[in-house]
């Protein structure tokens, strides 16, 4: 399996190192870590990473992002319902955002 040290992601990402520590410290998204405990991410550590920041920039806040990938984690079909209603709930709260802006 491919793993990616902090650089590279923050390279790739264009997220900055403080930042992915402060993900992992929040629990948002957690690398493993090697004996001389250096963070190394996956392919889905990442594709996580890339998923937070479209979630940030549409507006849902960190403690939602980490409420939506704990469900998903956790591979339990009976969490869709849970994850629909926080996706649910997000969007109808920026179409009251929008309608505040334009009316």
């Amino acid at each position: 399996m491919q793993t990616y040290s902090i650089q590279q992601v923050s390279n790739l990402l264009q997220i900055s190192k403080d930042t992915l520590r402060y993900y992992d410290k929040f629990d948002l998204v957690c690398p493993k870590r090697s004996e001389n405990r250096y963070r190394y991410y996956t392919e889905q550590d990442i594709l996580d990473l890339r998923y937070a920041e479209v979630m940030k920039f549409s507006g849902f806040t960190l403690v939602e992002i980490r409420k939506v990938f704990q469900f998903k984690r956790a591979h339990n079909v009976n969490n869709f319902p849970e994850i629909l209603r926080i996706l649910d709930d997000k969007k109808m709260e920026l179409i009251r955002k929008q309608k505040l802006f334009y009316f």
